[in-house]
């Protein structure tokens, strides 16, 4: 909805400092685990899927700005006790058993993003 709210000139509001860590995987990599899952029999079929690698909000923001080439409507909100500062998954597990790993880079994917919702509007 970020990139979705920005490209319409939308406020994004943001909780607390932009400092909240994420594991952002694009969609993609996202279906192709989800099929892979869907064919595996082992045991404990119970998967972590992510890039297991982290990005703040700030910076997600700063590239979806550099990205479209102008800043983004971003209200601050006080951050909420409830929300957790690093959320980076393992994906060691999904490796070794469906031997799926990430394709898509947090770059490829916001690049993606942006010209599939860019394309929805036309």
């Amino acid at each position: 909805m970020l990139i979705a709210r920005g490209l319409r000139n939308e406020p994004i509001e943001i909780w607390g400092d932009g400092s909240a860590i994420r594991d952002f995987v694009y969609i993609d990599d996202v279906i192709d685990a989800l099929e892979l899952a869907t064919r595996d029999r082992s045991k404990y079929r119970i998967f972590n899927i992510g890039r297991g690698e982290g990005h703040s909000l700030r910076d997600l923001v700063e590239k979806i700005q550099k990205l479209l080439g102008r800043k983004l409507n971003i209200v601050r909100r006080d951050a909420r006790e409830s929300d957790v500062a690093v959320s980076i998954v393992s994906n060691v597990r999904a490796k070794e058993v469906l031997g799926w790993a990430p394709k898509i880079s947090l770059d490829q994917g916001l690049e993606m993003t942006i010209a599939w919702w860019r394309a929805q509007t036309r």
